[in-house]
């Protein structure tokens, strides 16, 4: 069923959530797109390197532009934005040498900013959103703006030999 953002918004406040902001989009792909609306930043903690570790709650929506001859650039109120009824979480890592986003339940990967893969773009807007207020448009110029400079990939086990490491 879908309906469109305003009465999400409306019947979202009735139900407990908020509205928090103008939902970001996440990722487009065959033919849709992907939507968080953002309840809640949390930081959590410190890292060694002076990084933040935040928990993101946001509610995630999709909508369909089949009918459409590209994706939208930005979010618009008129989308027909299918809504789900519960809160999703993401760890958002904001750190010059260590970015990361990451579930509970995946292993912890950092990006290797300048350098991305298609897959990644709903983490990069996540990351992007959390840590600088902005939205990944696809040029790369913008990581060395914001002092990302050739960051290697690399793996932790755990949010602690992520802190730690």
């Amino acid at each position: 069923m879908k309906i469109n953002t305003l009465k999400i918004a409306l019947g979202l406040s009735i139900i407990g959530f908020t509205v928090f902001a103008e939902p970001i989009q996440l990722r487009c792909h065959m033919d849709s797109c992907s939507w968080a609306n953002i309840q809640n930043i949390y930081k959590m903690d410190n890292g060694n390197d002076g990084a933040e570790l935040h928990e993101v709650s946001y509610i995630y929506g999709s909508s369909n532009h089949k009918e459409e001859s590209s994706y939208p650039d930005t979010y618009s109120p008129n989308f027909s934005i299918e809504w789900k009824q519960s809160l999703s979480k993401v760890m958002v890592y904001c750190s010059p040498i260590k970015p990361a986003v990451f579930g509970s339940k995946s292993s912890i990967e950092t990006f290797e900013f300048p350098i991305w893969f298609g897959y990644e773009i709903s983490a990069i807007n996540f990351y992007m959103y959390t840590c600088h207020e902005r939205i990944f448009t696809g040029n790369n110029k913008i990581f060395n703006d914001l002092g990302y400079h050739k960051i290697q990939r690399k793996q932790f086990n755990s949010v602690d030999d992520l802190l730690q490491g």
